[in-house]
């Protein structure tokens, strides 16, 4: 890193995602998207075979996470690649993920977790990325076609999880929006 840049990376080692028989994931069940790491251990989300799973750092799935009913069921998605794209944790809500696009109303992205609550925040597109800021607060990167102008529009929201409503609509802010 210089000038607060990155600079060069250096690749040390990279493995093929492997299932508890240390046999290589099938195409349908490889659609890895979101990635935590915690306590040397990690934690993928995937696409198309909709799950959350929990992986030795040299790629052996050790234990399936469960997840919301409702995620788990592909036909529940806009599409078999608008599942589980982003995954986070935080000590007080376990894993937080969220389908890419929302269920039924657009308006609104709907945010799950692994202790069985439910938050909602205003949608400006897909959701590529979720940051646990605190207990209380995430980063949603959204992503948006204009087709007008034809770019790409990256939002970056601050989702306050300690002020919803009865709901469960939190109030959000803008931090960014990125052309």
């Amino acid at each position: 890193i210089q000038n607060g840049k990155i600079k060069d990376i250096k690749h040390i080692k990279s493995y093929t995602l492997k299932n508890k028989h240390n046999k290589k994931l099938k195409k349908k069940k490889r659609d890895s998207e979101g990635l935590f790491y915690l306590k040397n251990k990690l934690y993928i989300s995937f696409e198309d075979a909709v799950r959350v799973d929990k992986y030795s750092l040299d790629g052996i799935k050790i234990k399936n996470i469960k997840l919301p009913k409702i995620l788990r069921d592909i036909n529940n998605y806009n599409s078999k690649n608008d599942a589980l794209e982003s995954l986070t944790y935080s000590k007080k809500l376990g894993f937080i993920t969220a389908p890419e696009s929302p269920f039924y109303d657009k308006k609104y992205h709907t945010i799950y977790t692994t202790k069985g609550k439910i938050f909602k925040f205003k949608s400006s597109g897909k959701i590529t990325a979720l940051e646990n800021i605190d207990n209380n607060s995430l980063l949603a990167i959204q992503r948006d076609f204009d087709y007008d102008k034809k770019e790409w529009n990256i939002t970056i929201n601050k989702i306050y999880l300690h002020k919803c409503t009865s709901s469960n609509i939190c109030k959000s802010k803008t931090l960014k929006i990125l052309k």
